[in-house]
């Protein structure tokens, strides 16, 4: 005898796939896969946001950086922070030189950034703090 479930049965389950599918979903172009990552160091935690998000292509965005001590969670107000961005599969970075403006304890604002083609872009971070260096870098593509 062939013995069928109740379709019942099987919704919370198939309630819980969707969720968990739902919260696994790649990156949109434009957007980080990750928000957060720690310097090569591990001594400084980074955290990425871009205005406007999704990054738009062919037209000036900002990258909103924060610099937190990745232990205690404290902003580093003695960051001092260097941006590139770079196409490794093309070997090249913008045609734009990107600018570092703090806007508080461990807040920066990189102006003048412009992704002019599609691909992978890298963003590098460079974080100098008490004469010591690290750096970061994160994927986003577009």
């Amino acid at each position: 005898m062939i013995r069928r479930r109740s379709t019942l049965t099987l919704l919370p389950a198939l309630a819980l796939l969707v969720a968990c599918a739902a919260t696994q979903r790649p990156p949109a172009d434009g957007e980080f896969a990750e928000r957060r990552v720690l310097s090569s160091s591990g001594v400084e935690a980074i955290t990425f946001e871009t205005s406007p998000s999704p990054i738009p292509l062919n037209e000036p965005f900002e990258l909103l950086l924060g610099v937190f001590d990745a232990d205690s969670g404290e902003p580093c107000s003695d960051a001092e922070v260097f941006v590139r961005a770079w196409m490794p599969d093309h070997g090249h970075g913008m045609f734009r030189q990107p600018e570092v403006v703090p806007t508080g304890p461990g807040t920066f604002r990189v102006k003048g950034l412009l992704f002019h083609m599609g691909g992978m872009w890298e963003f590098s971070v460079d974080v100098i703090r008490a004469g010591l260096a690290s750096s970061a870098t994160l994927e986003v593509h577009l």
